[in-house]
């Protein structure tokens, strides 16, 4: 083992560092060596196990062949996974194995908190992904505003609108409707919505709603742009087993499009549309026009990542 004076102080640098770990895998590396330096070991390995039937080595690697028993750790991390750490060490005289499998003991409840925090972690940065990942999908901008109107944070689509619509500064609307959610959240939270004109683009479509996860209370705006959502002909397809000429022909409707203008769009007769409509209805089981374009709007052909 280090000198007792040493040893404290590396203890004391380890346990840190195992904070610093749980946020960054990078750090376990380091972690596994200063454990070695704790116990004097030639090498300290900890392993992750869950469904990878392999492990996943997070810090450590294979040890030189020890003439004594390694020490060895199973550490619960969840329901369905647990960490080992191995020690590899030389034969000790009895009180120095005594307090060596102490330090075991004492360093396998940090190292528990270490992991299980680590796994939050992730969870919530997964969670954060999908989040961003559904907004994508969905084609809309999402902007995190406190009450000063300013941008807290803002997805890639959420970016792309300060860049263009919102350049010059939130509208005296969007700023109305911010601080009266905002407001709100001292009572009962209400959310708002509103169009903004765009000349002679289609008005850009917000929902503003409490979002009181922060240091100080906040309105997350949501919002989709008209001009960009598309109904994708291949999950029409997909949806509803729909041939491509019918998918077109609901397209076309869902987009606003009369039969007249269809037929002139494709180049085939009013008839011809009409037989494409006919068998669309027969397959979404829907009877008319307005049913067959709130059934198509009703599912998720319309997302962006359709579309991409």
């Amino acid at each position: 083992m280090t000198a007792p004076g040493q040893a404290q102080r590396v203890w004391g640098e380890l346990i840190g560092k195992l904070l610093d770990a749980a946020g960054d895998d990078s750090c376990w590396p380091a972690v596994c060596c200063d454990i070695a330096r704790v116990f004097g070991a030639a090498g300290a390995t900890l392993t992750l196990y869950g469904d990878e039937p392999a492990g996943q080595v997070l810090g450590g690697a294979a040890a030189p062949p020890c003439a004594g028993q390694p020490l060895a750790a199973m550490i619960p991390v969840s329901a369905h996974s647990m960490a080992v750490l191995a020690i590899c060490r030389q034969p000790a005289p009895p009180c120095g194995e005594r307090r060596a499998r102490r330090q075991l003991q004492d360093l396998v409840p940090q190292l528990q908190r270490a992991l299980r925090l680590r796994q939050r972690l992730q969870e919530e940065r997964l969670a954060g992904r999908c989040g961003l990942a559904a907004l994508d999908a969905m084609g809309a901008a999402a902007l995190l505003l406190d009450e000063h109107l300013r941008v807290l944070f803002a997805s890639a689509a959420g970016h792309a609108l300060l860049d263009a619509p919102l350049r010059l500064g939130p509208p005296p609307a969007l700023m109305r409707a911010v601080r009266l959610v905002i407001a709100s959240m001292h009572g009962a939270p209400q959310c708002q919505s509103l169009r903004l004109p765009r000349g002679q683009a289609p008005a850009l479509v917000l929902t503003v709603a409490p979002f009181p996860a922060w240091r100080t209370p906040c309105a997350l705006v949501i919002a989709r742009d008209p001009a960009l959502s598309n109904m994708s002909i291949p999950a029409l397809r997909q949806l509803f087993d729909l041939t491509q000429a019918e998918a077109q022909v609901g397209q076309a409707l869902a987009q606003g499009a009369t039969i007249e203008e269809i037929s002139a769009r494709c180049g085939i007769s009013v008839n011809t549309v009409k037989t494409h409509l006919h068998h669309a209805y027969l397959k979404t089981d829907t009877r008319r026009q307005g049913e067959l374009i709130a059934l198509f709007h009703g599912t998720t052909a319309h997302l962006a990542a359709f579309n991409a």
